[in-house]
């Protein structure tokens, strides 16, 4: 039974009790048992990318006598072994480690140790033993992610590092004697995936803490002077640990680095390199920055000795198997995930001319990417207002993605569009206010009715109106025409999951097109539902499942509070892990694909000293490949 919330998928550390929690028994007063699915389940962490330690009152020899035995001791860092109260001692480990209490498990079987735990450490997660079985199933599902363990050998590394410190005088002598050398890369385009994952998961060095979906990010390095920055010292390589964004009026737009560099001065450096720029410093910070020093036992080099981000443990580069498409619904659940270069996203985005360009993900739009001509497109575009050349431009009949998640809430808003004596179908603005009607002109024009962030002239919409009539909104009768559309082009391991707009209605609507909304997801959504019972590739997710108040929403039934955004986030996650996406992970990383397609099959099978023996030729083997 678990004294705390426990959100499994947040752990970035699990600190251990020993006796009577990790394996049976008192090894102060004998010979103790770990069961084999105890050892099997620290392998299995590891490989998942979390770090084990230990918190346990015992005699350290004793203990890494024992681990060594097992054939598990390498499998923990930080460990505080000894008879003082645990309290403290987890406190230390967290911050020796840069992490926040939020990211931590720590499980005993002493309900006082847990409780003086939770006093010293607010925000940890705690549970006794009867949790591991939840652990189990857990991590025997989850990505393996860092078969080569590229991640606790990063906190080996500040480990040792730490050790070293306590030799020196003066923190300052000890960070001299390190030998760091940092590089400030321009080639940002090259690493954006990588750049824009570490800007949603870093907290405790962002200073800027702004929350980008991708193509918001990656416009940010079309207009911005950029930077990452890549760390190693005479420890090792640190990969890509910083960004910096800095825009025409010299204010940094993006400030963030990773928590491996806190205590170095990294942060501060970059800021003196850039000459102090102008910095608005959002939420809590872990390090303070002043505009005159210079750390000087930074050194700088423009040569680059390995690939950027090649010893970086958080991400392993491959094809993104995830796609996500939709408006805001979609793109603010989005910075709660951690996926990496796994994901594609197509999003709401503003064109050049400033156009709020969203009709690209509805239905009538996805259709016409397989059904529409070169010449059709380019004739929409020259006759539609509010078409630009990139809202038919989408990979989601490009890539064999394992799971499509794609919103319906802008099925129930837009009006559709038929060009006249033709079948094409054209997605614009609010359904009830048609732009073919001419008692709206006005309106449309003085942007009573929102507009997107572009001026309509009486000219635009009056050859519009010449070409095109008015044809109503999305028929959910038809909605389903088009998932089996969807289901006919995209690969037939492919599953789809749609987000299913609130059945719950908003009471303080402003907006007139919203008043039916709440009815109209009900008919939308039951269609989907029913449908789901007849293709397994139907999946879906309800957003009313999270609405519990009027307090949940912001401004209208499709726009809600972080809470929400995250509860839906961890939905999304249990419905990834559920269907075991991360079995046929691409083979491009050769190391990965070895490891899963000849050693994880008999992993569980046979005994892990068998498996520690197999380790050796699994290196030769892919180091030789």
């Amino acid at each position: 039974m678990s004294s705390s919330i426990i959100d499994i998928k947040a752990i970035k550390l699990i600190i251990w009790d020993l006796d009577d929690t990790l394996w049976n028994g008192t090894l102060s007063e004998g010979e103790v048992n770990m069961p084999p699915s105890h050892i099997s389940l620290v392998n299995n962490i590891t490989d998942s990318g979390v770090i084990n330690s230990i918190c346990s009152k015992n005699n350290e020899a004793e203990v890494v006598r024992e681990l060594e035995k097992l054939g598990i001791a390498e499998h923990f860092v930080f460990k505080s072994i000894n008879w003082d109260s645990k309290g403290r001692r987890v406190q230390q480990i967290v911050t020796d480690m840069s992490l926040r209490n939020v990211n931590v498990l720590f499980v005993d079987d002493n309900i006082s140790n847990l409780k003086e735990v939770e006093f010293c450490n607010p925000g940890i997660m705690i549970a006794t033993p009867q949790l591991i079985p939840n652990l189990i199933d857990f991590f025997n599902q989850c990505q393996k992610k860092d078969i080569e363990h590229k991640r606790l050998k990063q906190y080996k590394i500040l480990e040792q590092k730490r050790n070293e410190s306590t030799s020196y005088i003066s923190n300052e002598e000890f960070l001299r004697s390190c030998n760091i050398t940092l590089q400030i890369n321009h080639n940002c385009k090259d690493q954006a995936y990588r750049l824009h994952e570490l800007s949603l998961r870093t907290n405790q060095l962002n200073f800027t803490k702004k929350r980008l979906n991708f193509e918001e990010f990656t416009k940010i390095l079309d207009q911005c002077e950029c930077g990452y920055i890549t760390v190693q010292d005479r420890f090792g390589d640190y990969g890509i640990v910083g960004f910096y964004a800095i825009n025409k009026t010299n204010e940094l737009e993006h400030f963030f680095f990773s928590c491996r560099t806190i205590g170095q001065g990294i942060e501060q450096y970059v800021y003196w390199k850039l000459g102090f720029p102008a910095l608005n410093i959002i939420g809590e910070v872990a390090s303070s920055l002043d505009n005159k020093t210079k750390p000087n036992w930074i050194a700088e080099s423009n040569h680059i000795t390995q690939t950027p981000d090649s010893q970086c443990s958080d991400n392993i580069l491959c094809d993104p198997i995830f796609l996500f498409k939709g408006p805001c619904d979609m793109s603010s659940m989005v910075g709660y995930l951690q996926l990496g270069n796994n994901v594609k996203t197509e999003f709401t985005f503003t064109d050049d001319l400033g156009r709020s360009i969203e009709n690209h993900n509805h239905s009538a739009h996805i259709f016409g990417l397989k059904t529409f001509s070169e010449e059709q497109l380019k004739t929409l575009q020259s006759e539609c207002f509010f078409i630009n050349q990139d809202n038919f431009n989408s990979d989601i009949f490009n890539h064999n993605y394992k799971i499509i998640f794609l919103s319906t809430l802008i099925e129930g808003n837009y009006g559709l569009y038929r060009r006249k004596g033709s079948n094409e179908i054209v997605a614009y603005g609010h359904y009830d206010y048609p732009l073919t009607d001419t008692n709206y002109w006005d309106m449309y024009i003085n942007q009573t009715i929102p507009t997107y962030n572009y001026t309509i002239t009486l000219e635009d919409l009056k050859l519009f109106a010449t070409k095109y009539e008015y044809v109503g909104r999305t028929n959910p009768d038809n909605y389903l025409q088009f998932i089996d559309f969807l289901l006919s082009n995209t690969n037939c391991d492919t599953t789809i999951c749609f987000i299913l707009g609130s059945e719950i209605a908003y009471e303080n609507e402003i907006e007139s097109t919203y008043y039916d909304r709440a009815e109209y997801h009900k008919k939308l959504n039951s269609k989907i539902k029913n449908y789901s019972t007849t293709n397994s590739r139907i999946k879906y997710i309800e957003l009313t499942k999270y609405i519990k108040s009027q307090s949940d929403f912001t401004n209208n039934i499709n726009h809600f509070k972080p809470s929400v955004y995250y509860a839906f986030s961890k939905d999304v996650l249990t419905m990834i892990n559920n269907l075991n996406c991360e079995a046929d992970l691409p083979t491009s990383n050769y190391k990965r694909y070895f490891y899963k397609r000849y050693l994880q099959p008999i992993r569980a099978r046979i005994p892990q000293p068998i498996i520690n023996a197999l380790k050796p030729l699994y290196r030769f083997i892919i180091k030789h490949k």
